[in-house]
């Protein structure tokens, strides 16, 4: 989990190293908002055209040494991008560099979804999701530190030692899981362990029935809340409703497996994850132009020092660290108590009051009143973030999470790619080159999409039930398909 957080913190450490010296890259490279929105996106345009093939990769290499490779050459592209001479350099070592951070999407969803079960899944994807905070803090406080007193150029430099260090631990400590997580049917497990009783099957179960090949539960009023067995709870929760899964999309599952487009038209024909993906863009969209610009705008508009500027953006990352572990955790606890699309709720209500809490930070001049009301807006955001991630894992069958996540790297990519040369445009066009009200106008405008996205998240509390069903039944006609064949292969032996 520390090593999968610390690959998320590298990448957005260098994201947000752009907007921490903004301002010296515009005054030294003569640029002017809309440029400096450009090299933001350089690098997500050119890691969006690298996911599909990344994520392929994921679901048939092994994913530990791709992501340390990955990371040993993101290492030597930081060290180009401080070494470059001009504005047209600097934007080629970015387009390099994105390709290279395509990797960790598709391999971090595929490694999580086969190493934590659905119990802890929205935790675990909190406590990863927090190394992406303490990135972003890291590349505003560290980074533009060094950008103000030193140069620019260091800015970038500072990120290549730990880039090195990690890549080496890596490949040296990071593990691989199997596929599809632990298989414990295949051997009799050991008795007096809660849900880990049930009897080994030496056949899938039937489809539309979910695992009712377990012993019957109905004695307990309350599930242990220590069970952790793969899709214990979320099962229980499933057969306690009666939800059943879609018998055709279980055969369209096992097929999807053997093509990209056949897995690609299958992840895309869930509605579930559809929706979730259009939120999850929408809100990539809105935190690529906060955190290109957060400097600016502050600066500008609060007549901050850079260092002062610099404080109160991580007073903010603060928030957003926060925001991240509470709402993996709020989302689980809710799951354990019952709610089985707890997931979509807290994503849906954290996007809709986001836009009502950045209001007064954008328009107040009084620094306190807009740093106070700011910190709990940053919350608010970032609190939609590991329960969208653990739902997508939900609903789509252990075999086919790279590729799946794969589109949602591809539409992230598309969101880092694209917000940083809106939100600049807009910003050039309400104001002049140079000064703040061009970009709080733009937050005012993309504050609308990010309302709207809260509203299409609510509507995949309606599919949400059934596809969980269908994946988890997928999951088990997969593994049963798997034991039928090793024991074919063990009797011809």
């Amino acid at each position: 989990m520390l090593l999968l957080a610390a690959a998320l913190a590298l990448e957005s450490a260098d994201l947000a190293t752009i907007g921490a010296v903004g301002s010296e890259l515009e005054r030294s490279l003569g640029i002017s908002h809309g440029q400096l929105g450009l090299l933001a996106s350089a690098g997500s345009i050119a890691g969006a055209l690298a996911t599909l093939p990344m994520g392929v990769l994921a679901d048939r290499v092994r994913r530990a040494r791709l992501l340390a490779a990955s990371v040993g050459v993101w290492a030597m592209a930081m060290l180009a991008s401080g070494a470059a001479g001009s504005f047209t350099t600097l934007l080629m070592t970015r387009v390099g560099l994105g390709a290279v951070t395509a990797t960790a999407g598709p391999v971090i969803a595929s490694l999580v979804g086969d190493a934590f079960s659905p119990w802890e899944r929205g935790r675990i994807y909190g406590l990863i999701g927090a190394g992406e905070m303490a990135g972003s803090g890291f590349g505003f406080l560290v980074s533009g530190s060094l950008g103000g007193l030193l140069s620019w150029r260091w800015a970038f430099w500072v990120l290549v030692p730990p880039a090195v260090a990690l890549a080496v631990a890596l490949w040296r400590r990071l593990p691989e899981p199997p596929r599809g997580g632990p298989e414990p049917a295949r051997d009799p497990p050991e008795p007096g362990r809660g849900d880990r009783s049930e009897p080994a099957r030496s056949d899938p179960p039937e489809p539309g029935r979910g695992d009712r090949s377990e012993p019957a539960r109905s004695d307990r009023s309350e599930p242990d809340p220590r069970d952790r067995s793969e899709h214990a709870r979320v099962r229980e929760l499933v057969r306690e409703r009666g939800i059943e899964p879609a018998p055709d999309r279980i055969a369209a599952a096992r097929a999807a497996g053997r093509s990209l487009p056949a897995a690609l038209r299958f992840v895309l024909s869930v509605r579930t994850n559809v929706l979730l993906l259009i939120t999850a863009a929408v809100g990539h969209f809105f935190f690529a132009g906060v955190r290109t610009f957060t400097v600016v705008f502050i600066r500008g508009h609060y007549g901050l020092s850079p260092a002062l500027a610099t404080l109160a953006v991580g007073a903010l990352g603060i928030g957003a660290f926060g925001g991240v572990i509470a709402g993996g955790r709020l989302a689980d606890r809710l799951l354990g108590r019952g709610v089985l699309d707890a997931r979509i709720v807290v994503a849906a209500v954290a996007m809709l009051v986001t836009p009502l809490l950045w209001i007064t930070p954008l328009l107040t001049t009084s620094l306190a009143l807009g740093l106070g009301v700011g910190v709990v807006a940053a919350t608010a955001m970032n609190i939609a973030n590991a329960p969208i991630d653990a739902a997508r894992i939900d609903v789509v069958p252990s075999r086919l999470r790279g590729r799946a996540e794969s589109i949602r790297s591809l539409l992230r990519a598309g969101a880092f790619a694209i917000a940083p040369v809106v939100f600049g445009g807009v910003a050039d066009a309400l104001g002049s080159h140079h000064d703040a009200v061009g970009v709080r106008d733009a937050f005012l405008v993309m504050l609308v999409a990010l309302a709207a996205a809260g509203g299409v998240l609510l509507l995949a509390r309606h599919s949400y039930p059934r596809d969980v069903a269908t994946a988890i039944a997928a999951d088990e006609r997969a593994a049963g398909d798997e034991r039928a064949g090793r024991d074919e292969a063990d009797a011809q032996a």
